[in-house]
Formats: C-alpha cells, sequence, structure tokens
C-alpha cells in the first residue's frame, strides 16, 4: 500500500469535525447504536470527544468499551468520495486539562456544557483502520501505519497559535481570503499537525493543508511562509516561529 494512500486517510481524519460513532447497545443487547457526534483528533489522530453520562453513548462504553468512528467526505454522491472507519476500544479521559483546552478552541460553544458536571472526555484507541478512497480503492490500513510518526508540533502548538494569532493576523485573514475567498471579521488559528493547521473565522472552521508534511517548528515556519508566497496566498510575508 502507498503511503500516498495512507496519508489520503490521515488527511480525511484531520479534515472532518464530526462524524458517526457506534457502540454497542446495553437497551438493546447485540444491536449497534449510532449517532453522528462532534470529533477531534489527537496527535495520533485517536477520535476524541466530549459527552454526557447521560448518553446512550457513555451507558454502552461503560458496559463494552468496543467502538467505531465513520468519517465521511461530503458529497452529493457518497459512494464516489472517501470515507473513513476507524476501530478500537474507547476510555474515558476524565475532565484532562490538555485535552479540554484543544477540544474548547475547536468547538468553544461546548464551553456551555463544562457547567454540567456529567460531561466527560472519551478517547478512541484506534486498533483497526478500514479506507476507502473512491470506487475500487478499498483497504485495511494496520493501525501502526496510520499512527503518524513523533512531532515536535506536539510540544509546541499553543506557543505557536500564540504567536500567529498575536504577531501573523494578516497572514490568517489573508489565507481565508485567498483559499475560501472570504473576508471575515474574525480569524484565529486554533491548531496545527503535521499536515496543516485549522482556523476559526467568524466561528467556523476552516482547514489549510501544507504542501509537505512538516514535523519540526522550523518545517512548520517553512510551510507557512509557502503558502503566504504561493499565487493564491501572496503577501509575502515571512512568518517567524518562536
Amino acid at each position: 500500500m502507498p503511503e500516498s494512500f495512507v496519508n489520503e486517510a490521515r488527511r480525511l481524519a484531520r479534515s472532518q469535525g464530526s462524524g458517526l460513532l457506534s457502540t454497542l447497545s446495553l437497551k438493546f443487547k447485540g444491536y449497534p447504536f449510532g449517532s453522528a457526534i462532534p470529533v477531534l483528533m489527537d496527535s495520533d489522530l485517536n477520535p476524541v470527544f466530549w459527552i454526557s453520562f447521560l448518553a446512550e453513548h457513555t451507558k454502552n462504553l461503560l458496559a463494552d468499551p468496543k467502538a467505531s468512528l465513520t468519517l465521511i467526505e461530503p458529497s452529493e454522491n457518497v459512494q464516489d468520495h472517501a470515507r473513513l472507519t476507524l476501530i478500537g476500544q474507547a476510555r474515558n479521559l476524565g475532565r484532562d486539562a490538555i485535552v479540554r483546552d484543544r477540544y474548547f478552541r475547536y468547538f468553544p460553544d461546548a464551553q456551555e456544557y463544562q457547567k454540567m458536571h456529567d460531561f466527560t472526555f472519551w478517547k478512541l484507541d484506534v486498533e483497526h483502520v478500514r479506507f476507502i478512497g473512491g470506487f475500487g480503492s478499498i483497504h485495511w490500513i494496520p493501525s501502526t501505519r496510520y499512527t503518524p510518526g513523533p512531532c515536535e508540533l506536539d510540544n509546541h502548538e499553543p506557543e505557536i497559535l500564540r504567536h500567529m494569532n498575536q504577531d501573523h493576523q494578516a497572514d490568517l485573514f489573508q489565507y481565508c481570503q485567498f483559499k475560501y475567498r472570504m473576508i471575515p471579521s474574525t480569524v484565529q488559528m486554533i491548531g496545527i499537525d503535521e499536515m496543516g493547521f485549522d482556523v476559526l473565522a467568524d466561528g467556523k472552521r476552516l482547514r489549510f493543508e501544507f504542501p509537505f508534511l512538516v514535523h519540526t517548528v522550523n518545517e512548520a515556519r517553512q510551510a507557512l511562509i509557502h503558502l503566504s508566497r504561493t499565487d493564491t496566498c501572496s503577501s509575502g510575508d515571512s512568518t517567524s516561529l518562536p
């Protein structure tokens, strides 16, 4: 299996903010129970979700942690576009501060649920990966290949975001303007990973992909400069990450 195919699966995982979570029903034994939920990938591309103890999924997971999450590329004809199913076992993360801060950057409206003490974070530790890249392009991907390698950005994300949001707002506005043809009134970088970065522009999540994989802060800096100097983002500003 070519690495490009694995990267397509990773790219789909990084780009989607919601998916269909399926758990084994406690109420109806032997039946799967599925519903759509917001989801955020961690640095290892394991899905993280924020759910109430009153939710059916929580009851199901407490009885049996096996679950799957299906992500679908938006399309009028779902069979023509990519789909990704992640299978594994979920575990309760409680209210881990690092997970909480990152999740609320992506889903700020979810902070309202902090007042409800029955909400908690769960993570699906991926064990099996099924990726359909399109018609006739169907593979099982070993989880060891699906998981990205070590990335320096994992430990530097907060400072990179702080630097970009404080010192390079103009670049963020231009990225939105030239890639998505929109001029937002507010924009904030909320996450960065080996494949790209995400911003909230007027409350809408926008994804920007790097032209190459990055694993260090310096490589991320070069990728951001490259984007700013392309024909579609031609500010030419020399972004300098800490």
